[in-house]
């Protein structure tokens, strides 16, 4: 489902393609709420294909301070790069650099891009959710939710 043809492209440096999906996806590592419109625009850059992304959805998280789920909108631009694989550019496999760890290879006529909206996604998820900017949290005495409601605990402020 995610495999691109790149053999339209590969004749010579310079040819793009257009590939557009908006439909749902599994990604176990966040609850996507809906489809995910995902548009790619692939270019030939001669020793690589790049892929030029935009990414649109909609997933649920828990906010940090209230514990409550809420719905987050997801829209952002990425820039990756897919080397063929046993390309120079990879090195040999000793001495590794951070970017060879972190590069997208393909293998003869088509890219599987999955990984790459899987990783793009998990990227954009904020790491401390917030339901809104000026959520009060919880009470630190008794865990009642100072968004909806007011208690009377009394905190020290030792």
């Amino acid at each position: 489902m995610y495999n691109v043809s790149i053999r339209d492209i590969k004749r010579q440096a310079g040819l793009t393609k257009k590939v557009e999906y908006n439909e749902p996806c599994d990604i176990a590592e966040v609850d996507l709420l809906g489809p995910v419109n995902v548009v790619l625009k692939l270019t030939n850059a001669t020793s690589r294909i790049t892929i030029d992304g935009h990414i649109e959805t909609h997933v649920s998280l828990t906010c940090s301070r209230c514990l409550e789920s809420y719905r987050h909108h997801l829209q952002f631009d990425f820039f990756e790069e897919f080397l063929p694989e046993g390309s120079p550019e990879l090195g040999n496999g000793k001495d590794l650099e951070w970017e060879d760890l972190s590069r997208f290879t393909y293998t003869g006529d088509s890219i599987d891009v999955y990984e790459l909206i899987r990783q793009n996604i998990l990227a954009e998820v904020p790491m401390k959710p917030l339901c809104r900017e000026d959520c009060k949290g919880l009470c630190t005495v008794c865990g009642e939710n100072l968004n909806s409601e007011s208690c009377s605990c009394s905190v020290d402020s030792e």
